[in-house]
């Protein structure tokens, strides 16, 4: 049990980390692009690096919400309601992950 509170906190920092470049990227890219119409979005969500780089930032993303979610329902939420939250917490930011793949590999 001594471990869990330890990887977990090394988890969000590192998550946390890594959101650093994809969000600066990602600021980046919507500044450069932002009187684009829906075709340039399209084209920009084109190119192969661009697609891995924003599936990363929505992943890491969706995995560093995931663990502070988890922290504060520890925190604040007792009983069964306990599990049942945490559960749709996990479910919830895997089908964000999974369905933004999904839907940047259909562009």
């Amino acid at each position: 049990m001594a471990k869990r509170p330890t990887s977990t906190f090394a988890a969000q920092r590192a998550s946390a980390v890594l959101l650093i470049p994809l969000a600066l990227w990602f600021l980046w890219s919507i500044a450069a692009h932002a009187g684009d119409d829906l075709a340039g979005a399209q084209a920009w969500l084109g190119h192969l690096h661009n697609k891995l780089l924003f599936g990363a930032f929505v992943a890491v993303g969706a995995f560093h919400g995931r663990i502070g979610l988890h922290e504060i329902i520890e925190d604040y939420i007792h009983g069964p309601l306990n599990a049942t939250l945490n559960a749709l917490a996990i479910a919830a930011a895997a089908a964000i992950t999974l369905l933004t793949w999904a839907s940047l590999f259909q562009i």
